[in-house]
């Protein structure tokens, strides 16, 4: 009995094993490509308030308000250190 106990237990266990590391196959399409605007920041609108990213240069300037010091933020990137 104990052998046979110990032949089931193992072959059991082998098929269990075989079947849980089987690739599963998931049929569902393909999510739709998402096109992302190639401008990051606006030329002509500032960034909205609350906005977590990166503002390039806006450590450096001061006197203006968050729209306002945001607006055409690329500009710095560019060089153009004018106000």
């Amino acid at each position: 009995m104990t052998n046979s106990a110990l032949c089931d237990f193992t072959s059991n266990y082998r098929k269990r094993l075989s079947n849980e590391w089987a690739p599963v196959m998931i049929d569902r399409p393909d999510p739709p490509v998402l096109i992302q605007p190639s401008e990051i920041y606006h030329k002509h609108v500032g960034q909205l308030p609350n906005y977590g990213g990166h503002i390039p240069g806006a450590i450096f300037r001061y006197g203006k308000t968050y729209g306002n010091d945001s607006r055409d933020a690329k500009r710095w990137l560019r060089g153009d250190f004018s106000t």
